[in-house]
């Protein structure tokens, strides 16, 4: 068997019905990210070569140009060997969406390819010459229109390849047919046209394809005859350069919308048909040849709930692939324990000839909604499987596995191959800032110019998204340097932290400037104390109003070991000038005075959190003022109820006379549950407002980890909140519970401060630390998740939230930004057709639907009672690609049902459609 079938269509696992638990507003990633390129949803396999598609890779070419990559297996395993782009793939082609391999060619199919009208599509043919694949062929229909799709299945077999163009309306409309081309030389030349004898509307023939030999067989996963879309599969067969029917095939119990023909294979005379929405579970069925007529074998292979597979699985056969006596099939509903991360049975085949489940292939890494199995490839005694929505270097980024059986007939998984490219323990949002349009995010450890020197990116809010504008490097970068570590931003000035520069000795540390002049962000200054010197970790924190800004340097040995201080520069011109060097009275060994620092006018506020102010490790923070170009300490600030271990100073903000301190080890009534302290300037002296802690709160959540303040409003991160909460102090927590994170907005009221809202982001996983670091100025707040790992391991994301998220604004006042979670690629694009929660949920008396669209479509919305029963049909019409989710957008109910009567309070449910896409979602009536 040569041959691989991949559609570009996912396949509806279920519906999931849930309420939106976060507020998350917009999710920022850094550039370096692969997310949603689904690499693995096409897999091909040959000798010591494997390829593996990445439609939705972002190249030079464009959005969704595709590729595909190419491993070769070496002599110390497999490595990416190669890229393959085509030599006219532009943006939104989708290259890479299926492809199939046979000795030294591949064939690569590029459905949504323009040439000839809006997702006409193309074809690829690639040869090896030594050990590069070079462009053969560009393969298109003769007849070619918008809308075929051709290239949605591909198969080859020595030099004889099948293309299948599902929606190709010959003979009538959405029918589908497939092509056949044989290469003579260096060319590939169409000799025959294939369609269906008993062709009718919609069938979909061509959805499929497998060639072995003279024998092909194609699916038409909508064919009616034995049901509305039971599906069926053709079989031909070639006599010289023509191809003629042979015989149709239907399941023996198959039924409307099962699908059947989904996927394709044939190997001499056994062929496999699969239906991956069979009986809920999904099957595949098995044909042999006897005498020029297909039959059906009695054992048709099912994975059942039990005993085959205790944890089960749903959309068995989604993909499969038959070589010799060993057939692979794809489930990428299949389960390990309760979650449906897919997996690939192997099945051999037995005397007389019997076909017995052999074993199950899943992910050593996997997670939940991965789909491995997507795509599936044998070759020889390995099998690689495609799981395109596995998180490797990014969210739904992909990866494919292979398998290989070893002598005593078991099956290993022998290597994981992901895209080079990736984000991974950069930390992108270990420190972030915001200042009116701007926010910054630090990415310590991003290795683009050398490794873990440190990037800072810049976005700017344009509309409704938040748009990356600019990546900051220093321009003296070298490796370690952990520029990001910290940042800062007033106006349109910028200070990054870089600890780990060298230029006064090993990790003595500096600190950059950066500027917005005219359209583009450029270095004005670099900052280094004029008596810095090692391991003094200059740039540890940073701080910056106006013109003047404050370095901290917590290692630094002033009068004892890692005592710590901090360096105020003003800026004069386009020079900054050290007018400064701030430290405490009585400071002693590891206080790390500087470890956190803050500046408003002429005062500065500097944290000390391993001071004995109280007690070992009590923590303090001191109060600076200006007079003239001199700088005095004022106060120390030591909370009413210090204690030993509290940290207090950890973090520090500033503004207008008002402090936030945060002590993140302070026990309260468990151990490291943290809290904040406010701090207001009188004429005297500065007094304690208030202490901050959270409602939820929990040993070891570290609340007041990061702080941040602003005219009334402040944020506080607790970084290592573990959710959900366990029920008991004896209840043992779940991995996936532990170091999620959250954070928390308070609001002033009078002489006091009130909890609004604890909010965390959608999707969070462990160890995310969402809350490690925290920004809020003007309307709104950014929120750093450094170990969040949607763009790669530990490669962190950040959050900005509106008012109306914070709980500052009440959420019947209309949304300043996108009312809804948005994970935006660093350009902005719309990737993904998306529905959002309703707004407001609950309501009363009307409501907003609000979603993006990937590309243009018909959308409508259906409500539904609890029952289940259809309320309202709203049909929004055809819609251009772009944002919907603003109220002048949005989809719109009033409450009434059809007949125009409000509707009573309760739970309902709406089912959002646009295109191929359907997504329902839960909302609550309040009356």
């Amino acid at each position: 068997m040569r041959n691989l079938q991949i559609t570009i269509l996912t396949l509806l696992l279920g519906i999931g019905l849930a309420i939106q638990s976060s507020a998350d507003r917009v999710q920022l990633n850094t550039s370096a990210a692969v997310i949603h390129d689904n690499l693995g949803e096409s897999v091909g396999m040959s000798g010591d070569y494997a390829m593996v598609g990445v439609p939705n890779d972002d190249t030079d070419d464009g959005r969704n140009a595709g590729s595909v990559q190419v491993f070769f297996r070496s002599e110390t395993g497999w490595i990416q060997h190669q890229k393959l782009n085509t030599s006219d793939t532009i943006g939104g082609d989708e290259f890479g969406t299926t492809l199939a391999m046979s000795g030294d060619y591949a064939i690569v199919g590029a459905p949504r390819k323009d040439d000839f009208g809006r997702n006409s599509g193309a074809v690829y043919i690639f040869t090896r010459q030594g050990t590069e694949w070079v462009e053969q062929a560009k393969l298109v229909a003769p007849d070619a229109r918008a809308g075929d799709y051709f290239g949605i299945s591909v198969a080859i077999d020595g030099d004889t390849a099948l293309v299948g163009g599902h929606r190709i309306n010959k003979p009538s409309a959405d029918a589908g047919s497939v092509y056949v081309f044989e290469r003579l030389g260096n060319s590939w030349i169409q000799t025959d046209h294939l369609t269906a004898p008993d062709a009718s509307k919609f069938a979909y023939f061509g959805f499929s394809v497998g060639i072995d030999g003279d024998t092909a067989i194609i699916g038409a996963t909508r064919d009616d005859e034995a049901g509305l879309d039971a599906g069926a599969a053709y079989v031909f067969i070639r006599n010289g350069i023509r191809w003629t029917f042979q015989e149709k095939l239907l399941g023996n119990n198959t039924e409307s919308e099962d699908n059947f023909g989904y996927a394709v294979d044939v190997d001499g005379d056994f062929a496999i048909v699969t239906s991956p929405k069979n009986k809920g579970q999904g099957a595949a069925y098995i044909y042999q040849r006897e005498g020029g007529k297909w039959q059906q074998k009695r054992n048709r292979i099912r994975i059942r709930m039990i005993p085959i597979d205790p944890d089960g699985a749903s959309s068995f056969g989604t993909s499969v692939d038959i070589s010799g006596e060993t057939a692979v099939i794809g489930a990428v509903g299949g389960r390990v324990g309760q979650d449906l991360v897919g997996a690939a049975y192997v099945f051999t085949r037995n005397e007389p000839p019997f076909w017995n489940q052999h074993t199950k292939l899943v992910a050593s890494d996997s997670n939940g909604g991965d789909q491995l199995g997507y795509a599936v490839a044998i070759s020889g005694s390995e099998v690689i499987a495609g799981a395109p929505k596995h998180s490797a270097g990014g969210l739904s980024s992909g990866a494919a596995y292979i398998y290989e059986q070893k002598e005593d007939g078991t099956w290993i998984e022998s290597i994981k191959l992901s895209d080079g490219e990736t984000a991974s323990e950069d930390q992108f949002g270990i420190s972030v800032a915001i200042s009116g349009n701007f926010a910054i995010s630090g990415a310590q450890q991003d290795d683009d110019v050398a490794t873990n020197a440190g990037a800072a990116y810049v976005f700017e809010r344009s509309g409704s998204l938040w748009l990356q504008r600019a990546k900051f490097t220093a321009n003296d970068a070298k490796a370690g340097d952990l520029f990001g570590n910290t940042v800062a931003i007033s106006g349109e000035t910028v200070v990054i932290g870089a600890p780990g520069v060298d230029d006064a000795g090993p990790e003595a540390g500096a600190a950059y400037v950066f500027i917005y002049s005219g359209d583009e962000w450029v270095q004005q200054a670099k900052l280094i104390g004029d008596d810095t010197s090692m391991f003094d970790h200059f740039g540890t924190s940073v701080a910056i109003h106006e013109n003047t800004a404050v370095i901290g340097a917590h290692g630094k040995d002033e009068a004892s070991v890692d005592a710590g201080a901090a360096y105020i520069f003003v800026r004069n011109g386009v020079s900054w000038i050290q007018q400064a060097k701030l430290t405490h009275q009585n400071a002693v060994p590891g206080d790390q005075f500087g470890h956190a620092v803050a500046v408003y006018g002429d005062n500065a506020l500097i944290g000390a959190h391993r001071s004995d102010a109280t007690g070992p490790d009590s923590g303090a923070a001191y109060v600076f003022t200006r007079n003239g170009g001199a700088w005095s300490q004022d106060f120390e600030l030591i909370p009413n109820d210090s204690g030993l271990g509290d940290e207090f100073g950890y973090a520090v903000d500033l503004t207008g006379g008002v402090a936030i301190i945060g002590a993140p080890k302070e026990d309260r009534s468990e151990p490291d549950m943290g809290a904040a302290y406010i701090f207001v300037e009188t004429q005297r002296a500065w007094l304690q407002q208030a202490k901050l802690t959270a409602t939820e709160a929990e040993a070891g959540d570290e609340f007041g980890a990061a702080v941040a303040i602003h005219e009334g409003t402040a944020v506080v991160g607790a970084w290592k909140d573990d959710h959900p909460a366990a029920e008991s102090r004896d209840q043992a927590l779940e991995p996936f519970q532990i170091d999620k994170g959250s954070a928390y907005s308070f609001l002033r009221d009078g002489l006091t401060w009130v909890q609004k809202r604890r909010f965390v982001a959608s999707g969070t996983n462990r160890s995310d630390l969402f809350g490690a670091s925290v920004a809020i100025r003007g309307a709104f707040a950014i929120v750093g998740a450094s170990g969040n790992d949607n763009a790669g391991d530990n490669a962190g994301s950040a959050f900005i939230y509106n008012p109306i998220d914070l709980g500052f604004q009440a959420a019947d006042v209309p949304f300043p930004v996108d009312p809804a979670s948005q994970t935006l690629t660093t350009l902005g694009h719309i990737k993904h057709t998306t529905v959002f929660q309703n707004y407001p949920n609950p309501f009363n008396p009307e409501t907003w639907f609000p979603y993006n669209l990937a590309e243009q479509a018909e959308v409508s919305v259906k409500i539904y009672d609890i029952s289940g029963g259809l309320v309202r049909q709203l049909n929004i019409g055809l819609q251009a690609p772009g944002n919907y989710q603003r109220q002048e957008k949005a989809a719109y109910w009033d409450g009434r049902d059809k007949s125009g009567t409000r509707v009573a309070s309760g739970i309902y449910f709406y089912t959002f459609t646009a295109g191929d896409f359907q997504s329902t979602r839960r909302m609550v009536i309040l009356k």
